[in-house]
């Protein structure tokens, strides 16, 4: 995951966010922050699905989206996509 607005004076270790507050797209997501990487896993729970996406630098981070919203259905194991959120979406946990 990277930071694109500026360079950061510190590492942020861990952090934590809604699963279905990320973005995720075969192509570039637009937030400011960016991540790249591989479906590994993918369920359907009812009218949810979600998705674990193995990032490059070795991550695992879950997307989630209602199946009714407009491309849901788009992704399946294997694909590579870029996964991505807005930083007031997030927490700092450690």
């Amino acid at each position: 995951m990277r930071f694109d607005e500026e360079e950061r004076p510190f590492a942020v270790q861990i952090f934590g966010g809604r699963p279905e507050r990320m973005a995720m797209s075969h192509l570039r997501t637009g937030c400011a922050v960016e991540g790249e990487g591989v479906i590994a896993d993918q369920a359907f729970l009812g009218d949810l699905s979600v998705w674990r996406v193995l990032l490059s630098d070795g991550k695992i981070a879950r997307v989630s989206r209602s199946n009714a919203a407009a491309g849901a259905n788009v992704f399946s194991r294997g694909d590579r996509v870029f996964i991505g959120f807005d930083p007031d979406d997030a927490r700092i946990l450690a």
